[in-house]
């Protein structure tokens, strides 16, 4: 086994919004389920305003029941299965997982989505592979989702850095022990990423592939 002051960094990603386009996709879909789920639609043209709130008050907007939540994940991944193919990469993560390869660091990914629907994507868009995907339906419970990687992988939460988009990626990341990298490309934008404190800020990926380097160095 090999030792924790010897293990390589591990950069974990959060799927949705970080390398996968999917803001768009996904308020689609939740607007196509609505009626079915009893919930509010969402108004598109308020994305930008979407952005700067939380997933709590989101769904507070919307009457949302977090009881309701497992169910319509399972709903979303069967139709993401069938149209997989909507899903377009963030520009430029390639080559930050690309980079990441060279770097001889650990890659993963934790999502909500099924790993099948994750790893059909990352073969259609040409995306390096991943050290490991983790799939989950708890979504308001990620600090507990990334405890439970780390001790699968026997990983050293010093050398871990968990890549999100939202603020409870940079939560997640704090309860669990490891250090945060938040995005500004993804479900929330750069003040209120900002006002969670995360360790680092990125926002391009060409920042984000500078900030790796750093954590490298």
């Amino acid at each position: 086994m090999q030792k924790l002051s010897q293990q390589p960094i591990t950069m974990i990603f959060d799927f949705d919004g970080t390398i996968a386009d999917t803001l768009i996709v996904y308020f689609d879909l939740l607007n196509r389920l609505a009626d079915r789920f009893n919930f509010a639609r969402f108004d598109k043209s308020n994305i930008e305003y979407y952005r700067g709130l939380s997933s709590h008050q989101i769904f507070s907007m919307i009457d949302f029941s977090r009881f309701k939540l497992p169910f319509v994940i399972l709903e979303a991944r069967k139709i993401l299965k069938k149209e997989i193919n909507k899903i377009k990469p963030v520009q430029g993560m390639n080559e930050v997982v690309e980079e990441i390869k060279r770097l001889n660091m650990q890659s993963g990914i934790i999502t909500s989505n099924s790993v099948k629907n994750v790893n059909a994507f990352l073969k259609q868009s040409n995306y390096p592979d991943f050290s490991f995907v983790f799939s989950s339906l708890r979504i308001w419970q990620k600090s507990a989702v990334l405890k439970k990687v780390l001790a699968n992988h026997k990983l050293d939460p010093s050398k871990v850095y968990y890549i999100g988009d939202e603020t409870r990626d940079i939560e997640a990341a704090k309860i669990a022990g490891v250090k945060s990298i938040a995005v500004t490309w993804g479900y929330n934008n750069k003040t209120i990423l900002q006002n969670s404190n995360p360790d680092f800020l990125c926002e391009s990926p060409d920042a984000l592939r500078e900030t790796i380097l750093k954590c490298h160095s």
